[in-house]
């Protein structure tokens, strides 16, 4: 047990550095993005809202599926299926 309890406390202590070390690195990119998004918001920009949630993608490694309100409406009327 004691030798359980050391190991989660290094696993936990490694963790916690690297997520402190990544939000650090991106903390002003994602600020930037939620300025965007609200910004679109406030202005019922739906293309500007897509436009920061496709930065917020990029910086978790995503690709954005849809580029703008008008090819996420094509999709929706199409028969794809949205696969993950």
């Amino acid at each position: 047990c004691e030798e359980s309890i050391r190991m989660i406390r290094q696993y936990r202590n490694e963790m916690e550095e690297k997520v402190s070390c990544y939000l650090s690195e991106h903390s002003r990119a994602f600020e930037s993005c939620f300025r965007t998004l609200d910004d679109a918001i406030l202005q019922n920009d739906v293309d500007g809202f897509i436009r920061g949630n496709h930065e917020i993608q990029r910086i978790l490694g995503k690709e954005p599926r849809f580029k703008s309100f008008d090819e996420f409406d094509e999709f929706m009327k199409s028969d794809k299926p949205l696969v993950f």
